[in-house]
């Protein structure tokens, strides 16, 4: 599986996490799964850095220019998608 696939598949996770967190209304659960659905979010994040960092490495290897091009336009979407997902974090109470 590739990077973007995966990245694809983590903002499905956190996007279905959210939306079940939010639906929560008893103010005592929220509390309780709020560490749960922080951690998930930061393990996204980490998994998102992880992604850009071996694209990074891998764009070293690359020769052609258009595909150096495409790396490091798929490396500044991961940095978004990273930054999306604090973002999330962040506006979690």
């Amino acid at each position: 599986m590739d990077a973007s696939q995966q990245t694809e598949g983590w903002l499905a996770s956190a996007s279905t996490i959210l939306l079940m967190y939010e639906s929560v209304v008893c103010k005592e659960d929220r509390v309780r799964l709020l560490p749960h659905v922080k951690r998930a979010l930061q393990y996204y994040s980490q998994t998102t850095e992880n992604e850009i960092d071996e694209t990074n490495n891998n764009l070293s290897y690359v020769k052609s220019t258009a595909t150096a091009q495409l790396g490091l336009r798929m490396k500044d979407d991961l940095r978004e998608t990273k930054e999306t997902v604090n973002t999330m974090d962040k506006s979690l109470q």
